[in-house]
């Protein structure tokens, strides 16, 4: 997207500039919300060109909990508007002002991000789950808030955490979970369907990824239907989850 808001003439492409504004707006609204919410207080938030850089103090309160849900939000709302990420997450120590950002922390989240990450996923260190568990929030068993966070996580076939934006825990974020969950999942296929035919062998393993995740999801709606565990709102939905599987 940020390269193709200069034409092939060298004008600006004013349109897709306005697209990428508001999508960066879009992130910092769910990111940092409200600066004097004391949950944002030790939050800093760097953009520049297609990259995020998200700092916090881990050893708030369910700092950990709160920093990955809205990252969820930010994926989720990303995803509205065709957009992926892919990101990784560390714990260690960073330098981050409004001048210069570098740190240990920073660079091994660049690693993940980078070598780890691959697909349109942001990856969670298990350092940053254990951490959960001893920075709770007051009132939390450890092994409690662990699980709070990890309904936010998947674990992936490669053995790393990613925070799930496609899944049934995305669903339970929605304004309106039951109605508007098919229109979500329709946002992933035309994602999936925009990509799909692509050359690069890069997009291709971020398209079989996401290919994947949106079919399980899919198959496991269908399958909760038929055993009669979960009746969608009405008729058309169940309609619309059962136009939109993508065949392997």
């Amino acid at each position: 997207m940020v390269d193709k808001t200069v034409g092939d003439d060298g004008a600006d492409q004013n349109e897709l500039i306005t697209e990428i504004k508001d999508i960066f707006k879009v992130g910092q609204y769910f990111i940092k919300p409200d600066e004097d919410d004391e949950l944002n207080a030790d939050v800093r938030v760097t953009w520049f060109s297609d990259s995020i850089v998200l700092s916090f103090d881990y050893t708030s309160e369910s700092q950990i909990f709160h920093r990955l849900l809205s990252l969820q939000w930010m994926l989720i709302n990303f995803a509205y508007r065709g957009v992926l990420c892919r990101g990784g997450i560390a714990q260690g120590k960073i330098v981050h002002t409004e001048e210069m950002i570098f740190g240990p922390a920073m660079n091994e989240a660049y690693d993940l991000e980078n070598n780890a990450a691959i697909f349109p996923r942001i990856i969670v260190s298990d350092d940053i789950v254990n951490l959960a568990g001893m920075y709770r929030k007051h009132g939390h068993a450890p092994d409690e808030e662990v699980s709070y966070v990890k309904d936010l996580l998947e674990l992936d076939g490669d053995g790393f955490y990613y925070i799930n934006y496609v899944g049934l825990s995305a669903q339970h974020e929605l304004d309106d979970p039951e109605y508007d969950f098919p229109i979500y999942l329709d946002c992933i296929f035309k994602i999936l369907t925009k990509i799909k035919n692509s050359k690069s062998i890069r997009i291709k393993m971020k398209y079989e990824w996401l290919k994947r995740k949106y079919n399980d999801v899919v198959k496991l709606i269908h399958e909760s239907v038929e055993q009669g565990k979960y009746q969608p709102a009405d008729s058309d939905l169940l309609l619309a989850y059962s136009s939109i599987p993508i065949e392997e």
